[in-house]
C-alpha cells in the first residue's frame, strides 16, 4: 500500500504519505517507519530545490514584455533567433591563439 502511493505520485513526501496511510488504515504511523519502508524498496528522498521570489523589478519587466509581444504570431517567433548568453571559455585561451 505504501509503495502504492509514491509510486502513483513522484512528489509526496514521507509526512504526507504518512498522513495517507494513517488515514487508510486507522492507525498512527510513524513518518520514520515510512522513510525506512521507502529506502528498503529503494524509494529515496531529493530535496526540492528553491527557487527565489521574483522581485518587483522582474515582475514588471515580465510584465512589460508580454503586453509588447502579446499579439505576436507563431510566424513571428520562428524568425527570433533565441540565445541562452553562457559564455564559455578555454581554459588555455581561444583555440588556434596563444
Amino acid at each position: 500500500m505504501l509503495i502504492r502511493y509514491v509510486a502513483t505520485d513522484q512528489h509526496f513526501t514521507a509526512t504526507s504519505t504518512t498522513k495517507l496511510l494513517e488515514h487508510d488504515i486507522g492507525k498512527k504511523v510513524s513518518k520514520w517507519t515510512v522513510r525506512r519502508a521507502l529506502k528498503k524498496e529503494n524509494f529515496y528522498a531529493i530535496e526540492k530545490k528553491r527557487k527565489p521570489a521574483l522581485s518587483k523589478k522582474n515582475i514588471k519587466a515580465r510584465l512589460s514584455f508580454v503586453k509588447k509581444y502579446k499579439n505576436w504570431t507563431s510566424d513571428d517567433w520562428m524568425k527570433v533567433i533565441w540565445s541562452d548568453e553562457t559564455k564559455i571559455t578555454h581554459p588555455m585561451g581561444a583555440p588556434g591563439h596563444g
